[in-house]
């Protein structure tokens, strides 16, 4: 889930790089994010959805 933007303007780069490094943001048109970390609960989903994906892949090009 993304949360409101901190700022209501549009950001450059140079803004950017002050930030500090406790909480992640992907910029998108200038607009800052949060980025939000997954839940415990989502993470092993995510973990078996891209073993399973990994296999897929190299089950084609095999």
């Amino acid at each position: 889930m993304k949360m409101d933007p901190p700022y209501p303007d549009k950001v450059s780069y140079a803004e950017y790089l002050t930030w500090n490094d406790e909480e992640r943001y992907e910029i998108i048109d200038g607009i800052p994010h949060l980025q939000v970390a997954p839940s415990r609960r989502h993470q092993p989903r995510m973990l078996l959805s891209n073993i399973i994906w990994m296999i897929m892949v190299c089950s084609q090009h095999h």
